[in-house]
């Protein structure tokens, strides 16, 4: 079997955050886990998040960009982090998923059907909210979003879902119980 090759992606603009802090503990469980590790913290990164001429037009070429399709092409998982917004994710992430699965790169269009360069790999997604957990399991919408329309596009196949909800009613107690049971799970992996 070959060996697991992960990208991690922080789609948080704050390094500050709680999402930073979920991101980076899974990071450090990784370093004890059997696999190959690249990282993306989007809110590092200089890159034009806006589509500015849509699809109509290429984009000029951006070498954050070129080196985050180059690593997701090396990668055969991607974990993404990031905060649920209006019941969205940040632009910031979705400005970079729309930079980066493009056409021809990630997926073309055939007859009425979707040619995906990018099947075979998978995604796991973490997401924090201040809504009760229960209404995105209800309502799906960030899944919806993020799985069953940017992602599946390319052929990458959403395997986990996880809201960490009423953030802002946590306490500081279970933020750490969290962050150790991100490191704990990413150390299991391999």
């Amino acid at each position: 079997m070959a060996k697991r090759k992960i990208l991690v992606v922080c789609g948080h603009p704050y390094g500050e955050s709680f999402d930073h802090a979920c991101y980076e503990a899974y990071l450090e469980g990784l370093e004890k886990a059997q696999v190959e590790v690249e990282s993306l913290d989007l809110g590092a990164l200089k890159f034009d998040p806006v589509l500015r001429m849509g699809y109509s037009h290429r984009m000029p070429q951006d070498d954050e960009i070129d080196r985050s399709q180059e690593l997701i092409k090396w990668a055969n998982q991607l974990v993404i982090f990031y905060p649920i917004w209006f019941s969205n994710m940040p632009s910031l992430l979705k400005g970079w998923l729309e930079r980066t699965i493009t056409p021809k790169f990630a997926y073309n269009m055939k007859g009425l059907g979707t040619v995906k360069h990018l099947a075979g790999r998978s995604a796991e997604v973490f997401v924090s909210c201040d809504s009760p957990t229960i209404i995105y399991k209800l309502f799906r919408l960030p899944q919806w979003e993020i799985g069953n329309r940017l992602l599946s596009m390319a052929g990458i196949r959403i395997h986990g879902f996880h809201i960490f909800g009423s953030c802002h009613a946590k306490s500081d107690q279970q933020r750490r119980d969290y962050l150790d049971q991100l490191g704990r799970r990413a150390a299991t992996l391999s």
